[in-house]
């Protein structure tokens, strides 16, 4: 069986903490409407985890977004 090629390394750009910072800050906001057991379900959950639950939130859409891309 033929051996895949090496990968080509990217060069690193220099760019400041103050850079990835601003480039990671979060400003887009979601509103969603949740009884009270949906809500005190998610909280529970994200507390076990020691999560925020904008941090529970994306990390569990993450989980199901890569179960849809292996499909």
């Amino acid at each position: 069986m033929p051996r895949k090629p090496a990968k080509t390394q990217r060069e690193i750009p220099d760019v400041t903490v103050e850079e990835v910072a601003e480039h990671m800050r979060k400003t887009a906001t979601v509103t969603i409407r949740l009884t009270p057991a949906e809500r005190a379900s998610m909280e529970r959950a994200r507390e076990e985890l020691g999560l925020s639950l904008t941090d529970y939130i994306v990390k569990a859409h993450a989980v199901v977004s890569r179960k849809l891309r292996t499909r």
